[in-house]
């Protein structure tokens, strides 16, 4: 819910309607083995990416 929940602070008016996901509390992205076994690491983090995306997305209307 990160996700969404970061989605409906830069866009208020997004609406979404999950169903329930079962057991995909139990499910989430963790980093830890890629960054270990190839050192990954983001360059940016994931509200701020999406930040630029939504404003990337005003300018360029589907």
């Amino acid at each position: 819910m990160d996700l969404v929940d970061a989605i409906r602070r830069l866009v208020p008016e997004f609406q979404v309607d999950l169903p329930d996901g079962g057991d995909a509390d139990s499910r989430y992205m963790d980093l830890t083995r890629v960054s270990s076994e190839v050192g990954y690491q983001p360059r940016i983090g994931m509200e701020n990416g999406l930040a630029e995306y939504v404003e990337w997305l005003k300018t360029h209307p589907y």
